[in-house]
């Protein structure tokens, strides 16, 4: 079994391998822990990004694989990251598992919006720049959920060749939804997303722009039929 990161970037080689930069202790760390990290650069799209990277390591059905955004830091030690992502993914009911989302789902699509309308949230995030500038971004106790964020996605090789990794034609926006598209289709398929107790700094602050904002008619369009979403059986903290 391999452990894959894949992760989109418009960030030089030089500031990925330098540990002083938000993206580099990223590669340091994950490198340390066991994981491939894999850049891809120059990607058109999201999704493109880390289908391009899932053909281009070979990517099994036994091997586990993150998707994350470039501008993260990991705050777990690296036992305990590696513990916690094990329990997750070799419970063989997870789609896949992350950091924050939402149980409930509906025509909303942002996990967020539909986390505070229906106080259905899950996870957290410490948001900032820095140490000194950064606070926590709490979004409820669910575990598992409907849809995750995209900052941090893991799942299994299996999961990713059972599911599309390319989003509708209809779809405008080549940057958004993609983390909708892919967990959306796990709970549609039965299985499990879930909240890991993952502590992890995001530079970003997550803002959504107008891109986002025009593709969620179209997303829930594709979706219709399945929505609202909910999960069956849920487990609080």
């Amino acid at each position: 079994m391999n452990r894959y990161v894949i992760i989109p970037t418009r960030e030089s080689m030089t500031d990925c391998e330098d540990k002083t930069t938000t993206v580099g202790k990223l590669n340091a760390f994950l490198t340390d822990a066991g994981w491939k990290v894999h850049f891809v650069r120059n990607a058109k799209s999201m999704l493109g990004a880390f289908r391009e990277g899932v053909e281009q390591l070979c990517v099994l059905a036994k091997d586990y694989v993150i998707f994350c955004h470039d501008d993260i830091e990991i705050l777990n030690n690296i036992e305990c990251f590696n513990k916690i992502i094990d329990i997750q993914l070799e419970d063989p009911t997870t789609g896949f598992t992350g950091v924050a989302g939402s149980a409930v789902v509906t025509g909303l699509i942002n996990w967020f919006a539909c986390a505070k309308q229906y106080k259905s949230g899950g996870g957290m995030i410490y948001h900032g720049d820095s140490y000194e500038t950064m606070g926590i971004s709490p979004f409820g106790h669910e575990i598992n959920v409907v849809t995750l964020d995209g900052v941090f996605l893991a799942t299994t090789g299996k999961i990713l060749h059972s599911i599309s990794l390319r989003s509708p034609s209809s779809w405008k926006s080549k940057w958004h939804h993609y983390d909708t598209f892919l967990t959306l289709q796990c709970h549609i398929k039965n299985k499990v997303n879930r909240v890991a107790p993952l502590c992890l700094r995001h530079a970003s602050g997550g803002d959504y722009n107008d891109a986002y904002r025009d593709d969620i008619p179209r997303v829930a369009t594709t979706f219709a039929k399945h929505l609202p979403a909910q999960v069956k059986v849920n487990v609080n903290r």
